[in-house]
């Protein structure tokens, strides 16, 4: 009876997650492009929080969000840096990172935020719905 009750009390809180809107953790040391993200994410649903530094965004990412909308240059730890940190770290590892630069990296770029564990690598200009879309995607993708 009592694993009955505790499965119950499970499949409640799993439920309860479903419902909840996904966290997204977006960080950009610009005003105007965190400010974009922040109000696109938060119009398709999402629960944002925002920083402007790596080192703020490793501490809050012990608070796991769903998802990270990362910057590669930021003032104190570039975000390539972040994104092996969050990768090496248990704690964070399975946080999907999604890289948004205002700088179109160079080939090799895009290929080094993939090895460090990145999901995806856009560039600005990017449309509203483009964002949503993917971060929608990889969310979903993690979720399977």
């Amino acid at each position: 009876m009592a694993k009955v009750k505790l499965a119950r009390e499970a499949a409640i809180l799993v439920s309860m997650k479903a419902l909840q809107p996904a966290t997204i953790l977006a960080v950009d040391d610009s005003d105007a492009q965190l400010y974009f993200v922040s109000r696109v994410l938060r119009h398709a649903g999402f629960e944002v929080k925002e920083t402007k530094s790596g080192s703020d965004t490793l501490r809050m990412a012990e608070n796991k969000p769903d998802l990270i909308v990362l910057d590669v240059r930021l003032p104190d730890i570039n975000g390539f840096e972040i994104c092996r940190r969050l990768k090496a770290n248990p704690k964070t590892a399975n946080i999907p990172v999604v890289f948004l630069s205002s700088e179109h990296p160079p080939a090799d770029g895009k290929a080094q935020a993939h090895f460090l564990g990145a999901d995806e690598f856009l560039t600005y200009p990017i449309q509203p719905d483009q964002l949503t879309v993917i971060v929608n995607a990889v969310l979903a993708k993690r979720a399977q």
